[in-house]
């Protein structure tokens, strides 16, 4: 992992002082280790009642390093290409796969690797009822000083989503994040909404907009840290949840793979 900075400094503390990533991750409630003789069944529950699940210990420490390797290597090329820092998410936040021909990043062997990850295989196993197939590999990285929120959003719009898969589960795509470093609550850490899906069009089913958005407490918004290296995200693209500042000198990293059901 890399050292991060335990004091934030004033200007982010200013600035997140009228917002919140909300409550600290619960392990106990929302993740279940690799190594668990239920995980199937006992992260495709938790899936199923919070519309995410981590994984720990998804993968191993030699796999960390080499993806965190290459991770590296592309965002110096990224940057090359953008000395402005504009990013491509908003300023300092960067999409690998948005800055891609393809629009992925499985052209690169330690992404690549990611497909054969057995925990995480055995879980979407269970919640997609063996019936899906990938689509993507991306990754997302947030510049150290990246000192603004995300508002609150779905990577899915519902009129993406063929009418007969408009249903809760099984989901009609989702992401698997994986944590190659330490995450922290100055590091950028992920915040979502758990059990708030954009499933149709109603409007009270829709994320609030970013200056109207009750406070953390109200929403029950929940910050996914403190997370080790190694863990897996598994989120339901529908899912309410945005970034938050990387209040930290260091870039912070989630490298997502897409796994939709057919047909989509």
């Amino acid at each position: 992992a890399l050292p991060i900075s335990r004091t934030p400094p004033p200007l982010c503390q200013s600035l997140m002082a009228p917002y919140s990533a909300g409550q600290p991750l619960d392990l106990v409630r929302y993740a279940v280790h690799a190594g668990s003789e239920t995980l199937k069944e006992d992260a495709a529950k938790i899936f199923a009642e919070e519309g995410f699940v981590v994984i720990l210990d998804a993968l191993d420490t030699a796999d960390c390093e080499e993806v965190l390797k290459s991770c590296e290597a592309g965002e110096a090329r990224i940057l090359d290409n953008d000395p402005e820092m504009v990013g491509c998410r908003d300023r300092g936040r960067y999409s690998f796969g948005a800055a891609m021909k393809s629009g992925s990043m499985l052209h690169e062997p330690a992404w690549a690797k990611l497909l054969d990850c057995t925990p995480m295989l055995h879980v979407l196993d269970e919640i997609m009822s063996d019936d899906y197939f990938f689509c993507g590999g991306g990754g997302d990285f947030v510049l150290g000083g990246t000192l603004r929120f995300q508002g609150l959003h779905s990577d899915l719009g519902v009129h993406r989503v063929p009418v007969d898969q408009r249903v809760s589960l099984p989901p009609p795509k989702l992401a698997v994040n994986f944590s190659v470093q330490e995450i922290t609550s100055e590091n950028g850490p992920m915040r979502v909404v758990p059990r708030r899906k954009l499933l149709t069009a109603d409007p009270q089913q829709q994320p609030p907009h970013y200056l109207d958005e009750p406070s953390a407490s109200e929403l029950g918004t929940v910050s996914l840290q403190p997370l080790p290296p190694g863990a897996a995200i598994i989120r339901d693209l529908r899912l309410w949840h945005s970034g938050t500042p990387n209040c930290s000198a260091h870039q912070w990293r989630l490298r997502p793979l897409c796994a939709r059901c057919p047909p989509f």
